[in-house]
């Protein structure tokens, strides 16, 4: 119905290693209904853990693997929550989640988002903002545009 309505499904589908981290169930989906776009929130939840359990990163790198469909998209929203508690501003263990996955994936697939009201509790949407344009300070202004906008209003309004 989602397809059929020209709508996007956005999954959260939760931490790596989770029942709810059903990679080859959103493959099934996407490759099914290939004109619906499915975003994964949260650039696929990395966690620290993968630094230590080599299963984790495979995991994760396989859902961000999903990439290489045409249809599958990831958000940021969140990023600064799968970082150290104490790791300050600008959370350099974000930065380098989303470099793999630009790596892995380009500037094509990879929407900005905030996950306000949550992320508050971390800091100031204005410092957010921040730190998210300090991550991709490194990538021409075309990618930037893409990540901080031009990919959201492609995908949820069919713009661009």
């Amino acid at each position: 119905e989602l397809e059929r309505k020209q709508m996007v499904l956005t999954l959260d589908l939760g931490a790596i290693g989770s029942a709810s981290y059903q990679t080859c169930a959103v493959r099934k989906i996407a490759c099914a209904h290939p004109a619906l776009q499915i975003v994964v929130a949260h650039l696929a939840q990395p966690s620290l853990r993968m630094r230590t359990e080599r299963a984790l990163l495979r995991e994760w790198k396989e859902q961000l693997d999903l990439g290489s469909l045409p249809n599958v998209f990831f958000d940021l929203a969140s990023l600064p929550n799968y970082v150290p508690p104490e790791e300050p501003w600008p959370f350099p263990t974000a930065e380098r989640f989303l470099r793999d996955a630009l790596e892995r994936l380009g500037s094509r697939k990879i929407l900005w988002g905030s996950d306000i009201p949550g992320l508050l509790l971390k800091d100031s949407y204005r410092a957010l903002l921040s730190a998210s344009r300090h991550w991709l300070r490194k990538l021409s202004s075309v990618e930037r545009s893409r990540i901080l906008g031009a990919n959201a209003m492609r995908i949820y309004f069919n713009q661009g």
